[in-house]
C-alpha cells in the first residue's frame, strides 16, 4: 500500500522544523547570555576611554 506524500514526508518535515526551531532558540539564548556576561564584566554604559574619568 502506498503512502500519501503528506504522510510520507510529514514526519521528516516536522523533524526539520523542530531542529530549525531548536537551533534558533539556542542562538537567541546564547546571544542573551553573551550580552549578559559582557554587561556584568564591563557595565551597560557605553563610554569611551576619555570619558571614563580614570585620571581626574
Amino acid at each position: 500500500m502506498m503512502q500519501s506524500p503528506s504522510t510520507k514526508y510529514g514526519g521528516k518535515f516536522f523533524q526539520v522544523v523542530l531542529l530549525y526551531s531548536k537551533t534558533k532558540l539556542h542562538a537567541i539564548y546564547n546571544n542573551k547570555r553573551v550580552v549578559s556576561l559582557h554587561d556584568s564584566l564591563w557595565g551597560t554604559y557605553d563610554q569611551g576611554f576619555d570619558e571614563a574619568d580614570f585620571f581626574t
